[in-house]
């Protein structure tokens, strides 16, 4: 062999093994990452409800700052705010699982409306992120801030993902 042919060889595995040692050092950086995010802590029933409860005191505040009557929590409303929030960890919309839009909850917990508005988050670990969310929504903000709406339940549950779904329900 040449030393021309040898030169060329080298540049040849050089030029493989840089190229082996960027994938590698990528794969490494991106697994890196990944262990590094920290899980989202977990709170306990007591806490959840607290949270959720909290969810409604910021409403009330966002409400009285626009001069609208505040939204008394019902506890029949708020269970069903919480299995809405249970269902969010099969699917992330405002239609059920089993079919049906988020109203159809309404029926199962023999609550009577005629108009109703749900809001949906994940990920927010506390109920005042959860709001800072919703409020700067426009649709979820219109939803806190309807004044024909008096009665609100509001449910947070863990998704199989270890993240926080939360649901806001509005009714007259």
């Amino acid at each position: 062999m040449t030393q021309r042919e040898l030169n060329g060889l080298f540049l040849i595995v050089l030029v493989g093994l840089l190229c082996y040692g960027v994938i590698s050092f990528n794969a490494l950086s991106l697994w890196a990452q990944s262990t590094k995010r920290s899980p989202q802590p977990v709170l306990t029933s007591e806490q959840l409800l607290e949270e959720r409860r909290k969810v409604n005191s910021i409403v009330n505040e966002e409400r009285e700052k626009n001069r609208l009557a505040p939204l008394s929590w019902d506890d029949t409303l708020a269970a069903a705010a919480q299995k809405r929030a249970e269902e969010l960890g099969i699917l992330f919309d405002h239609n059920r699982p089993q079919g049906g839009d988020f109203s159809s909850i309404f029926d199962e917990y023999g609550i009577n409306t005629n108009a109703a508005a749900e809001n949906i988050a994940n990920g927010q670990i506390s109920a005042s992120q959860a709001m800072a969310s919703w409020m700067s929504s426009d649709g979820h903000r219109r939803n806190i801030l309807n004044s024909s709406y008096r009665r609100m339940g509001v449910g947070a549950a863990y998704g199989p993902n270890g993240r926080l779904n939360w649901v806001q329900l509005f009714i007259k």
